[in-house]
Formats: structure tokens, C-alpha cells, sequence
């Protein structure tokens, strides 16, 4: 659950940003990537970290079994820790070369240069039939057989690289051997990035290359990953998230996962690292334990994940059939409106059993609800916050999001005051909001509101106050915190927390596979922007001011 309120200012229960997935669609004539995002068993993948953001390759080692052994020497050695992307060919900088490509070209550390391996025979594309497509991953040379370490990345199809291409005078052009298959626009930002003729100025960072096999967790990322609970305590830490956005801290943050030194961070070319890690210890990313930087907060994964999920799915079975009864009354009391049923709970009674609860099984320990950060590895299929907001005439908006689907809260917000002075039937104090509610599908054609709206005291308001009650004490005692916490390194209030959020989505889980819970269609992938009054709901008190 995310609860953001605002009053004068915005104050968060609980947040967790989201980022849109780097993605590159499939290179034509070449093979898509196996299906859910696994790596098929005869390709490998491996992931740069770059000071510009992630991206990942897709190797054949099948049509290209020197350059991708050769390649993988390199990756499986560290050379590339602390390399450089350090050219940007575009057509504009090429002016004394007859035939022009747009690639962009990086190396290894330059501290290993007297390490690298000797050079591998060419592999032409006339034999591998990997061609120099958008997106395609090369190895540079000067002739045939002087492949090394360099590689290079095509921007767009570049067919004079391949057999019989005119850019290398020998003709034989140059070894592809797979493809980007996500990230490609931070290649495109390396690509764009300061230059020199064709020297980026300064080079871009390579921090790290590793392989991503199909059994490997994902790369931590804590701009997406970190879930935060504000409560109303002050004795957990808080991250300041938005640090988190810039890929290198990014980097920097995703290493502690599993611990990593002051020298390695300069190792792999971070040269600000001391100023970073600074920063990132001060706003309760990072902690020093002896050498070692880690993360401050508990990420759940593997086994402890496994097992967490298991205690939920156990202890959830007697709550299901309640929460399921929750649901016909609230679209009972809603005028048949099931297409809220999923917002409405999640918002007006999952949301708000947090005191209760806290209170019917913490008396005496604390006043108040602990601030919590935290992670769960994997993540859910779905995730999900609301945000709120109080308007002129005490009415409070609620306007829930999922991962990919928050391009509507922001104009929706916006136009929340005249959404409000609309459901009162007041005209709007800015003509635009009509525009921005129109399109966000809150309201109809006729300018009618078509978000769920209901004003304080209603039946819909008192049964959503009743069903949080009862949720609360559904869910409160069906864990011991205190003896089940040290079995996730984790404090009892922290537990508190976590467990709950993991019990919301297990019941939600069930009731949509039972399909007593429809999953709103606003949700789905990047959302249906013109479905969210699926997704918004309004309580009335006072009249609001006409302007």
C-alpha cells in the first residue's frame, strides 16, 4: 500500500517510484528473446553499468562461438570494470570518410590494456549471418584478424560494416555477434553524449559488465526496488529516494547489496565515489561496516523470500473469504460499481488499518507506526500505491497508481480542486481541467463526473470506516511479530510492516484469480489512460468556494 497525503504539504506514509523498463524491440532477422524474459539456453546475456544507466547484450554463442568466448574472457575477468565508452561515430562528425556510420565504440579499463589477450580470427558476418542491424553488438578491428577487446554498438542499421561493406577497405567487413536487448536508449544517450569529433569528452564510465544467466536475480535497483513506510516514527531509517534516480548512485547502491569497498568503487572509475558514498550514508542508503559499504535496510530474497511468502499464503486462507464479503457490500453501497471494488479497498480499508493495528498488538511498546524501508526480491507481478490529497472543501482525493501506470496521477491531481467544485456542480476555475479529467476518463461526455464520489457520512463512508475496522482486526494478530522477525533479520516493528504489505497483496492475489476482484484495466502494463476513474475516488464534506 503507498498512502501520500497532502495537507499544505505532501506527506508520505509510504512511497515507492517507479521506472519505465528499458526495453529495445526485437532486431529484424534476428532472434527475439526468450519469452517472460528468460535467456534462451544457447544465448548468454550480459549487463553494463554504465554512468548513464544499464543496458544488457544478447550473445550467440552458437553462430559466433570465437568472438562470443573471446568476449566473455574479457567480461568474466573484470576487464571492462571501470572501462570507457570512449567514441560516438555520427554522420556529422565524419567528414573525410567517404562511406559514415553511427556506432558508438568502448574499451576496456585502461589500468588493464597490458593485460589483454591476444587477438582472435575474424569472424565474417557472411559465415555467422549476425548482421550489423540496429542494436547490434561488434567487435573493432583494423585488420582481419586483430580483434581484441574494444566493442562497438550500431545506431541504426549499419550495413557497410557488414561482409562485402565498404567502411573497412579490405571488404570483409566486421564480427557482430548478438544484440542490445534492453537499455538501448541509454546507448542512444552515450551516443548523444559531449564530443570532440568522434572522442566523447569525457568518456563515459563503464562501472561494471557481468553475465545475467536465467537463474540469476535481476540487478538490484533501488530507483524502483526501495519500498518505503513513513509512519509516524523516527527511528527507522528513511532513504532519500530520488537519490537513487541518478545511475550512479544507482550502481553504487545496487553493489551494497551484497557489500563493496571504497577502493572498488574507484577501481571501477568512479572518481567522485568518496563524495558519493558521503551523501548516500548521510541520507540513510548506505552504512559502513568495517570496509565495507551495505545497504541499511533488509532486502527479503531466495530462501527468506520463499519462506515469507509461504507464512503469508498460510496464514491469509481464513481472511480471503472475508475480504470477498467485504466486496459485495462495498459495490452494493457503491451503486453496483465493481469496476472501483479494487481502488476502494485498497485505498479506504487497507490503507487505513494501520493505527488499529498497530495499536490492538504494539500497546505498550510504542505510540506510534515505525518508518520502515525495505525490499522484496522478486518483485510483484503488480505494485501498487494511492496518493491523496485534502481540497478546499475538506474533501479528500484518492488516486491509486501501479508500476507504469502513474502518467495520470499528476493532471489528475491538478485538476483535483475543480473535479471537486464539478461534483458539487460548480464550474471549474480553470477551463483546461475539463480537458485533463476528459481525457483521464473522470468524466463523460456530458461533463458528468464518472470517478467514484460520496460524501462523509454516506453509507459507502461508514462502510469503508466498518470494513477497516474489520480488517484490522482480521489481519492484526495473525502474526507474532516479535518471535517471527528475528527469522527475517528484521526488528518487530519493521516485520509489522513488511508482513502486511505481503499479506494486502497475497489476498488481492487470490480474489483476482478467484475473479471475484476485477484488476483494473488503468493497471495493465502502461495503463489505459482513459479508464482511471476506475482508479479515483472523491469524499465530499463542504461546499468549496466557487473560485
Amino acid at each position: 500500500m503507498v498512502r501520500t497525503t497532502n495537507t499544505a504539504l505532501m506527506r508520505t506514509r509510504l512511497l515507492f517510484p517507479l521506472l519505465a523498463a528499458l526495453a529495445v524491440a526485437p532486431v529484424q532477422g534476428q532472434a527475439p528473446p526468450a519469452a517472460g524474459g528468460q535467456v534462451s539456453p544457447e544465448l548468454v546475456r550480459v549487463r553494463f553499468d554504465t554512468a548513464l544507466g544499464p543496458f544488457e547484450v544478447e550473445l550467440d554463442p552458437a553462430r559466433a562461438p570465437v568472438t562470443v568466448a573471446n568476449f566473455l574472457k574479457y567480461v568474466d575477468g573484470g576487464f571492462y570494470d571501470g572501462g570507457r565508452g570512449h567514441r560516438s561515430a555520427r554522420i556529422e562528425t565524419q567528414t573525410t570518410r567517404p562511406v559514415k556510420i553511427e556506432v558508438i565504440q568502448a574499451g576496456i579499463n585502461p589500468a588493464r590494456q597490458s593485460d589483454a589477450l591476444p587477438a582472435i580470427p575474424l569472424e565474417r558476418t557472411s559465415v555467422t549471418g549476425i548482421l550489423h542491424k540496429d542494436g547490434a553488438i561488434s567487435m573493432a578491428r583494423s585488420g582481419p584478424d586483430t580483434v581484441t577487446s574494444d566493442f562497438f554498438i550500431c545506431i541504426g542499421d549499419q550495413p557497410s560494416l557488414d561482409f562485402g561493406g565498404a567502411r573497412n577497405p579490405d571488404g570483409q567487413g566486421f564480427a557482430a555477434f548478438g544484440r542490445v536487448v534492453s537499455g538501448m536508449d541509454v546507448v542512444q544517450a552515450i551516443h548523444r553524449a559531449p564530443a570532440e569529433g568522434e572522442n566523447l569528452t569525457p568518456p563515459v564510465r563503464l562501472f561494471a559488465a557481468r553475465r545475467v544467466n536465467a537463474d540469476d536475480a535481476l540487478p538490484f535497483d533501488a530507483a524502483s526496488e526501495v519500498l518505503y513506510f513513513s509512519g509516524e516514527e523516527s527511528g527507522f531509517p528513511v532513504p532519500a529516494y530520488r537519490l537513487a534516480e541518478d545511475p550512479t548512485n544507482n550502481f553504487i547502491i545496487g553493489a551494497a547489496l551484497t557489500g563493496i569497498s571504497m577502493e572498488d568503487l574507484q577501481r571501477r572509475g568512479i572518481d567522485d565515489a568518496a563524495q558519493r558514498v558521503e551523501t548516500l550514508v548521510r541520507c540513510r542508503f548506505l552504512t559502513l561496516v568495517g570496509s565495507t559499504y551495505r545497504l541499511p535496510f533488509p532486502v527479503i530474497s531466495g530462501e527468506p523470500r520463499q519462506a515469507l511468502k509461504a507464512l503469508v499464503d498460510a496464514r491469509v486462507v481464513p481472511v480471503i473469504p472475508r475480504v470477498a464479503a467485504m466486496l459485495d457490500r462495498l459495490a452494493q453501497a457503491a451503486g453496483g460499481r465493481r469496476d472501483v471494488l479494487f481502488h476502494l479497498v485498497w485505498s479506504r480499508v487497507m490503507d487505513t488499518f494501520w493505527w488499529p493495528a498497530w495499536k490492538a498488538t504494539h500497546q505498550g511498546k510504542t505510540g506510534a507506526t515505525p518508518r520502515v524501508a525495505w525490499a522484496i526480491r522478486p518483485r510483484h507481478p503488480y505494485q501498487v500505491g494511492t496518493n491523496y490529497d485534502q481540497l478546499p472543501g475538506r474533501a479528500e482525493i484518492a488516486v491509486t497508481w501501479g508500476r507504469g501506470a502513474t502518467a495520470h496521477i499528476k493532471p489528475i491531481m491538478k485538476a483535483a480542486a475543480d473535479l471537486e467544485r464539478m461534483a458539487w456542480g460548480i464550474a471549474p476555475a480553470d477551463p483546461g481541467s475539463v480537458e485533463a479529467l476528459s481525457r483521464a476518463g473522470c468524466l463523460d461526455a456530458t461533463g458528468k463526473v464518472r470517478a467514484l464520489v460520496y460524501r462523509d457520512g454516506d453509507a459507502v463512508d461508514k462502510l469503508t470506516r466498518k470494513l477497516a475496522r474489520d480488517y484490522a482486526a482480521a489481519v492484526a494478530k495473525l502474526y507474532d511479530y516479535d518471535a517471527l522477525a528475528p527469522q527475517f533479520a528484521m526488528a518487530p516493528g519493521q516485520f509489522f510492516v513488511v508482513v502486511h504489505h505481503e499479506t494486502a497483496y497475497a489476498i488481492y492475489d487470490a480474489l483476482i484469480a478467484q475473479g471475484r476482484l476485477p484488476f483494473p484495466s488503468a493497471l495493465r502494463d502502461a495503463g489505459d489512460p482513459a479508464a482511471c476513474a476506475q482508479l479515483v475516488s472523491l469524499q465530499l464534506d463542504k461546499r468549496p468556494p466557487a473560485r
